[in-house]
């Protein structure tokens, strides 16, 4: 009788030990370590691309407006994280979204020439449009259980400064759930568990991390030259870019901006020589040896394919 009884309680005590079971869709954080152990292997890592985040909106009846800056704080991790990014600060850019209606191209070109972005390369901004906590559960004479799950959407542009296109549209979805189970009211009934939104946030912003790089990467890298000194020229980008001493440039002449229909295609540009880096100056900037035409700024310059 007390072998029975001693197998009826391990019995117990191991289905109980099995009864709490956590799984959650951020375990895609996965995909961002594999894409960076990419890199690593192939040895080839480009300039960075300079990005501004506006705040997203939460446009749900549910949660608190400060979902918005969770989500933008998250995507701007994940941005940086992926060595890639680099993050500017966003002062006056929500002032500014508000003024621009995105629906308009032409508006979207005006964001091109505000000259406060023209650091940037990049403005991502857009709203969430779903978001959901909830808990289910089954209750039997045996044993019971109860799931928590958070679900989060939400809609994202990425805005070419430089040309005012809306390069990317897309939707990032991410979920997380935890499980709690007991038998013969052994185990863990569990109470609300907060991580549940942060990883479901985290796992949306993965969830449209490759189609942002994917669409960089089709985007030559560009840089605005700051500064003609006869043979030198200073531009924008340096070390902090991942920008390498001998890198070798092509150099154009910006014009004019070009409409068509209304709609903003993009400034004129005109190649005019060659550069390479020759030295990195302050923070992010860099000095190049210019060899071409005499010319007056605006100007840019591109990686030589």
């Amino acid at each position: 009788m007390k072998k029975k009884l001693l197998i009826l309680t391990l019995l117990i005590l191991a289905l109980s030990a099995c009864s709490n079971d956590n799984t959650s869709s951020v375990r895609k954080d996965n995909k961002i370590q594999s894409m960076r152990d990419y890199d690593s292997i192939q040895g080839v890592i480009s300039p960075k691309r300079k990005v501004v985040i506006a705040e997203f909106k939460n446009q749900t009846r549910f949660g608190s407006r400060s979902l918005g800056g969770t989500l933008t704080d998250i995507i701007t991790t994940e941005l940086v994280k992926s060595n890639r990014f680099i993050v500017l600060e966003r002062e006056d850019l929500s002032k500014v979204m508000q003024e621009i209606n995105f629906s308009n191209t032409l508006g979207q070109g005006q964001l091109a020439s505000d000259k406060k972005f023209q650091d940037a390369d990049y403005v991502i901004t857009g709203a969430i449009t779903k978001y959901s906590v909830n808990t289910t559960g089954n209750k039997g004479i045996i044993s019971s259980s109860k799931t928590q799950r958070a679900e989060i959407s939400f809609d994202m542009k990425m805005i070419n400064v430089r040309t005012g296109e809306v390069v990317l549209s897309d939707q990032g979805e991410g979920v997380s759930d935890v499980e709690y189970g007991t038998t013969l009211g052994i185990g863990n009934t569990g109470g609300y568990d907060e991580g549940l939104e942060q990883e479901a946030f985290r796992a949306a912003a993965i969830d449209v991390m490759d189609n942002i790089i994917e669409t960089v990467n089709k985007t030559p890298w560009t840089a605005n030259i700051a500064k003609v000194s006869g043979d030198k020229l200073y531009i924008n980008a340096g070390q902090k870019s991942n920008l390498n001493i001998d890198t070798k440039l092509s150099v154009y002449k910006q014009g004019e901006k070009i409409e068509f229909n209304g709609k903003f295609l993009g400034f004129e540009e005109n190649k005019i020589g060659e550069a390479k880096v020759i030295n990195y100056l302050g923070e992010d900037a860099a000095i190049l040896e210019y060899k071409g035409d005499s010319f007056t700024l605006p100007g840019i310059v591109k990686l030589m394919k």
